[in-house]
């Protein structure tokens, strides 16, 4: 309903012969025609309709029940020929400049220019080598434990990391969002996969039912894809991999376009015997309609929550109130980023089911603790 909203709104702000159109999550395209024979009449033109476009934004929009909210709207803008560059070019200039908007929180458009061109062939080379890092398997696995409330470990989080030969390690903070952004997600998503379930020390054990759990972070692509859960149950059956031993990560900061179809991708793992945490619980504005929607079994408390236990009463405060609500829904509480005792005990007086951070034991490419 709201996107719905913003796009009429945006329909508004322009002139009848140009064109909008939503092309994914809450991202809107507009393609301006005739704007003009030099590029200081084009860019007034489009200021003009910015301008328009950004008053739609300021207004609160009603929810219903007495809910408003109050948008912002990031624009990137390029101006471009009849002859000049190709479509696919022309959006991912589109893209650069609406990012560059995104990371200073004093604009609210900008256009393209050269320095974002250099941005784009450095952006050209990182693409580069992250498909030939697929293709040569730079992309290994750590795993940091999970513990109960008697700090036995029950799981065992999977992270990746991109053994770059010139960047060095890359976390998956860095390259997984542009892998999902750029169309590489599923490729690396497999290779993630595959490194894990191919890991003879993490599966292949004679006491298999007493090993612990394996958490594994999907994407938005990954979970809304019917092919995906499919390959990823013929990836089980290929490597023996019990599928009750499994927990899928999904980040509750990510985009989720199509929600009925990422419900039932889950279900039907869940049939299988995986199981759901949504991760990074409390940071995005999508926690409770996930959590409300999706078929979670497990949430994790952000460690930014975590870190402010015994020091800030507002994290405190979330934090109590997290576990309230997922005791109410019958959903178990992992907490991230545990470093402390005192935060440990704090999580333990609060009925925290399961933690997660380096006071257990930091990430290791050896399941040898």
């Amino acid at each position: 309903m709201l996107l719905k909203e913003f796009g009429a709104r945006i329909q508004k702000a322009i002139r009848p012969k140009d064109i909008v159109a939503r092309i994914g999550g809450d991202e809107y395209l507009i393609l301006f025609e005739e704007i003009g024979t030099t590029v200081a009449d084009a860019k007034k033109i489009l200021e003009e309709a910015i301008e328009r476009i950004l008053e739609g934004f300021i207004e609160h929009h009603d929810l219903g029940d007495g809910v408003y909210v109050q948008a912002k709207a990031s624009i990137g803008i390029v101006i471009f020929g009849d002859q000049e560059s190709q479509f696919d070019d022309i959006l991912k200039y589109a893209d650069l400049a609406m990012y560059a908007v995104k990371s200073d929180p004093h604009l609210s458009h900008r256009f393209f220019d050269l320095g974002l061109m250099e941005q784009f062939k450095q952006k050209s080379n990182y693409f580069a080598r992250l498909k030939n890092a697929c293709a040569l398997k730079q992309i290994s696995i750590v795993y940091q434990p999970v513990v109960d409330r008697n700090q036995d470990v029950v799981a065992y989080e999977a992270l990746a990391r991109w053994n770059d030969p010139e960047f060095g390690i890359v976390m998956p903070d860095d390259f997984i969002p542009f892998a999902e952004k750029n169309g590489l997600i599923i490729e690396v998503g497999n290779i993630i996969i595959e490194n894990i379930f191919s890991n003879q020390d993490l599966w292949n054990s004679p006491e298999n039912d007493q090993q612990p759990d394996v958490m594994i972070n999907i994407s938005a692509h990954q979970l809304m894809n019917l092919g995906f859960a499919k390959k990823f149950i013929a990836s089980c059956e290929q490597f023996h991999i019990p599928m009750n031993r499994i927990h899928l990560e999904i980040t509750e900061s990510i985009n989720i376009g199509n929600i009925d179809a990422a419900i039932e991708v889950m279900l039907f793992l869940n049939k299988q015997g995986v199981r759901f945490a949504l991760d990074d619980f409390g940071t995005g504005f999508s926690s409770l309609t996930y959590l409300q929607k999706l078929p979670i079994q497990y949430l994790k408390i952000d460690k930014s929550f975590v870190a402010g236990l015994g020091v800030s009463s507002d994290d405190e405060a979330i934090a109590t109130n997290i576990l309230i609500l997922a005791r109410g829904l019958g959903i178990k509480v992992i907490a991230e980023g545990v470093e402390t005792q005192a935060q440990f005990e704090w999580l333990l007086s609060k009925g925290c089911d399961y933690f997660q951070g380096w006071y257990f034991g930091q990430p290791v490419d050896s399941l040898k603790f």
